[in-house]
């Protein structure tokens, strides 16, 4: 059965603004943090130890340059997002092979009855993946770029259409 394959990179858009103006000394809004925070894809992945005040907490603290303190997946959260600020160029590079990924490419099969599938990107923390009812979640630090040649990328130590079908085909 053909499958349809669709991306969202509704967040990841957000975050390139926020990355962007934070590196560049602009303050972000709470209220633009907010709407990160409490966007329905990120609330899929909320648990009792990272919410949306997590995400909160770690963006403002970066927007206005504050120390954090957080648990430990909170912290890996406003590490990785510091990272991003800390090299523009190379998140572009990161940003670059998702947003011009041809879905129509995935080959999928499968005899699932599943066959509209969402592959939404978030920056999120440890875990580099979830797959919840129709949608694959991915963590976009978790993409990983051949830094010889950047037209390599890799997810979870596969080729990154490879872990897509692969995770797919088990949906």
């Amino acid at each position: 059965m053909k499958k349809n394959i669709t991306m969202n990179l509704n967040v990841l858009e957000s975050m390139i603004y926020f990355w962007e103006a934070s590196k560049d000394g602009e303050k972000v809004g709470e209220q633009y943090i907010m709407t990160i925070a409490d966007d329905p894809d990120m609330k899929l992945v909320y648990d009792q130890e990272f919410n949306s005040e997590s995400v909160r907490r770690a963006l403002s603290a970066i927007s206005n340059r504050e120390i954090f303190e957080g648990s430990k997946i909170e912290r890996k959260f406003w590490n990785n997002n510091m990272w991003m600020m800390d090299d523009l160029q190379f998140m572009r590079e990161m940003i670059k092979p998702i947003k011009t990924l041809n879905t129509s490419l995935i080959t999928v099969d499968t005899d699932s009855n599943v066959n509209e599938i969402e592959i939404v990107v978030l920056p999120l923390h440890t875990k580099t993946h979830y797959i919840i009812g129709q949608k694959l979640i991915l963590n976009f630090f978790s993409i990983k770029l051949d830094f010889m040649d950047y037209s390599k990328v890799s997810f979870n130590n596969m080729l990154l259409v490879e872990f897509l079908e692969r995770v797919i085909a088990g949906m």
